[in-house]
């Protein structure tokens, strides 16, 4: 494999084979097969080829000979080749000759059988950054290589033809990068409804001759960028044809999903992440792949600017910064051009000043009115299909809060139970007034599109809270109607007169390390579905806790600020970007009490195991350490090849 270039410097676990190259001539495994012997040792300069088979137990290449039938074989090339009585495919990673083979594997040596397509799915470059993840992501280099492979994409919905909202952005600090192929990063904030084309139209036109930029984004929220090839096609044809014009090098902007950090551009120029808050961007299936850090990752080793572009981010600038310096990395520069101007006027209304309908407050009545008297589209965002229970106070009119850490309390028949940190209390009083007098509040989107229709006779009240083609199609403006609608509402854009955030409270005390970050990243996505401020865009919060942070970040597009607190508590906890995360889950308790001592003997921090309910263990551990911590991860895993193991590298929402 050819060795990575100068200017790479990616943060990945040492010592090898978890590097970005492989040592010529080094011991690798070699799976037994049902072969007769060949003729193949007789001649040690007979080229071989490495390849990583699609085959889950086996983690390291295997050799094979290449075949004259088989012509013009490149790193990154998808062949067939013979494993046990059957063809497998896989990737050429390297290629060396029959004297760096050891000994008793020579004769057993086969043909590469046949090559997959002639079209390049892999180059030298790609094919290193999957080995940095797969070290990374404690996981085998075959399954992030399929990862990235191209294959029938599923149908993506887009967004009905329209005027996008695009603001052209004038970012000297990057362009300057991009025209002069230099290093930078950055992250540029947008208003929450923008289109990233504002963003990527000047960065794409200071590229250099030659050159290509990459962006990944959610297919509903790809920037409308005039010739920009989109890896988003509905047909093979098209698929392929965009596959083609991509990696040939004559696109000038490549627009791709999750797998575009891996697609093999020759003359990348830049690399962007658009929407970079969404939890979109990490992979559900193990091992758990984030877009966003290899394509951070692919942008380092091909020494181009990366850009992160959104109305928030999960670290922010700041954390860009921490990040970078607990990896002991000089800082970069970064430009947050000023986007307040493009927010809707947002209102905050205190639930408990006003009288109140089961969730509904009065202003939320008057609102509503006054938009549908004039035509207008209304959305009523609550992200709760179920039927969700929390605890409000007749007197005071507050929901129960836990004293320790603030989360909503749950009732059972003699305590209230916290939802985040599991503080028990008894059920006798309110928590802020002391009043004995509370009551259970819940409500749903199928319940609060009833109550809503029978409080607006005939208005057309219609509801959205599912993933199919329907659920797209209710979440349409209505004029002069109302969408109710869950997180399905923001993956589209529509634009709405009034958007109306009806429990943002029982959302920001979400369970988890992370339920509040997640919940005010899906609130910040809601605010963008309303109009801006020069259309007459509205944006109504119902809320018990106006002085939460969150909620004052939202009335004020202060984002950074909220970012920064969210950072601090992540330091105090000693959450990435400060420690890494290791969340295991397994249903085999002996697997977990032995991922659960490996994590103890590299100095990791081990919550768990927990056997009821999900069985699994969340471990946190020193940068310093984490390649120990991966290479402990991995060999347990290893041990156990037919036992359901799921490892995922910094989980969105850990134990």
């Amino acid at each position: 494999m050819l060795p990575p270039p100068a200017t790479a410097a990616l943060p990945r676990p040492e010592p090898p084979p978890t590097g970005l190259t492989r040592a010529p001539g080094a011991p690798l495994a070699c799976y037994p097969c049902d072969v007769t012997e060949t003729e193949a040792g007789a001649d040690p300069s007979t080229p071989v080829a490495q390849i990583v088979v699609d085959v889950r137990p086996i983690t390291e290449p295997l050799d094979y000979l290449l075949n004259e039938g088989v012509p013009d074989l490149e790193i990154g090339s998808l062949v067939r080749v013979p494993l046990q009585g059957r063809r497998v495919r896989g990737w050429v990673v390297a290629f060396r000759t029959v004297a760096d083979v050891p000994p008793d594997v020579r004769p057993r040596l086969r043909p590469v059988a046949s090559k997959v397509t002639e079209i390049r799915v892999a180059d030298a470059e790609t094919i290193r950054l999957a080995e940095w993840s797969a070290a990374r992501y404690a996981g085998p280099e075959a399954t992030i290589l399929a990862w990235g492979t191209p294959r029938p994409l599923p149908h993506v919905r887009r967004p009905p033809p329209g005027t996008p909202d695009v603001e052209p952005r004038s970012i000297p600090a990057v362009t300057d990068a991009i025209a002069a192929s230099r290093s930078v990063e950055a992250f540029v904030r947008t208003w929450p409804g923008d289109d990233a084309a504002g963003t990527i139209a000047p960065l794409t036109a200071a590229l250099p001759p030659g050159r290509c930029g990459l962006v990944i984004t959610p297919p509903a929220f790809a920037p409308r960028v005039p010739g920009a090839v989109e890896l988003f096609a509905e047909t093979d044809t098209e698929r392929t044809r965009a596959w083609e014009t991509a990696v040939s090098g004559a696109a000038r902007l490549v627009v791709a999903g999750r797998h575009g950090p891996l697609v093999p551009i020759p003359n990348l120029g830049f690399v962007a992440v658009c929407q970079s808050h969404m939890p979109w961007h990490k992979d559900e299936r193990t091992p758990a792949l984030d877009a966003r850090v290899i394509a951070r990752a692919r942008a380092e080793l091909a020494a181009v600017p990366f850009v992160e572009i959104g109305p928030t981010s999960p670290v922010g600038p700041e954390g860009i910064r921490a990040a970078l310096a607990v990896e002991g990395r000089s800082p970069v520069e970064l430009t947050v051009p000023h986007a307040a101007g493009r927010w809707p006027v947002v209102e905050v209304t205190d639930l408990t000043a006003e009288p109140t309908v089961g969730a509904l407050g009065s202003r939320f009545f008057q609102a509503v009115r006054s938009v549908l008297d004039r035509d207008g589209s209304v959305l009523v965002f609550l992200n709760r299909r179920g039927i969700a229970r929390s605890l409000v106070c007749r007197a005071c009119g507050r929901m129960a809060g836990c004293t320790a850490c603030g989360g909503l309390l749950r009732p059972s028949d003699t305590e209230m139970a916290c939802v985040r940190c599991g503080t028990r209390l008894p059920f006798v009083a309110c928590p802020a007034c002391g009043a004995d007098r509370v009551r259970l509040l819940g409500i749903g989107v199928t319940k609060l599109r009833t109550e809503l229709a029978a409080a607006f006779g005939t208005v057309q009240v219609v509801e959205a809270a599912g993933e199919g083609a329907a659920s797209v199609a209710a979440a349409t403006p209505l004029p002069g109607g109302i969408v109710v609608a869950t997180q399905v509402a923001v993956r589209h854009r529509r634009r709405f007169d009034l958007v109306v955030l009806v429990d943002p409270d029982s959302a920001l005390s979400r369970p988890g390390i992370r339920g509040e970050e997640s919940a005010f990243h899906v609130l910040v996505d809601a605010v963008g579905t309303a109009k801006g401020t020069p259309q007459g865009g509205h944006v109504l919060v119902q809320t018990r806790r106006p002085d939460h942070p969150a909620i004052r970040a939202l009335a004020t597009h202060t984002c950074a600020e909220y970012e920064g607190l969210l950072l601090s508590e992540r330091e105090v906890t000693g959450l990435p970007p400060w420690r890494r995360a290791v969340e295991v889950h397994c249903a085999d308790p002996e697997v977990l009490t032995d991922i659960a001592a490996a994590l103890a003997a590299c100095r990791a921090e081990v919550f768990g195991p927990r056997l009821e309910g999900r069985p699994g263990l969340l471990g946190l551990c020193d940068v310093t350490s984490w390649a120990e911590t991966v290479t402990a991860v991995r060999g347990v895993v290893a041990a156990h090849p037919d036992v359901k193991i799921r490892v995922e590298v910094d989980p969105l929402d850990p134990l």
